[in-house]
């Protein structure tokens, strides 16, 4: 398990996520990933560090994937 911090785009068929990249990292070359939304299979409101903020998302093939964003834009988000 690692913390990637980023960006979440939504669209009509993805959920993208693309990685920032930092001053420090230069040299390394940003992740991307890139869920369908047919293979989404639930997404549930989590609390990270005891505060509402967070979504995990389950795929139709077992994956899971733990994201945090301030309170406020999780709401949105969901």
């Amino acid at each position: 398990m690692k913390v990637i911090k980023g960006t979440l785009e939504i669209t009509w068929n993805a959920l993208h996520f693309k990685e920032t990249v930092t001053e420090a990292s230069a040299d390394h070359v940003p992740k991307e990933k890139i869920w369908p939304i047919d293979q989404i299979r639930e997404v549930h409101l989590r609390r990270y560090l005891l505060v509402q903020s967070a979504l995990e998302i389950f795929l139709t093939d077992k994956r899971n994937y733990f994201l945090n964003f301030n309170k406020r834009d999780r709401n949105k988000v969901c």
